[in-house]
């Protein structure tokens, strides 16, 4: 076999090992699989979607307990997703004894 030929020979079999795809982040989506849920930080803001999500019920139950005064649903910015922070959430889950905001 010539040196020309090895050299080729080489090349076609190294191809296919260099060009391989980098994979997937931790916390990146890939094709078949959704994204994880975003890390708990204590700030960041969780919509009424997720929210209903969470507690396994429709939105519009979450409006009405809003209207209701049972859950404190708010607009971060007017106009915008009703929603509450993380902290504010999991004072909710907790019961009205540790909510966020409250005295006593």
């Amino acid at each position: 076999m010539s040196r020309r030929n090895r050299k080729k020979g080489r090349g076609a079999q190294g191809a296919g090992s260099n060009s391989t795809k980098p994979a997937a982040q931790p916390n990146e989506a890939t094709a078949d699989q959704p994204a994880p849920p975003p890390a708990f930080t204590p700030d960041r803001w969780v919509e009424q979607v997720e929210i209903a999500e969470r507690l396994g019920k429709d939105r519009r139950t979450l409006y009405n307990w809003r209207k209701a005064g049972k859950i404190p649903l708010r607009h971060l910015v007017p106009g915008g997703p009703l929603g509450m922070t993380e902290s504010e959430f999991v004072a909710f889950l907790r019961g009205p004894a540790e909510q966020v905001g409250t005295d006593g």
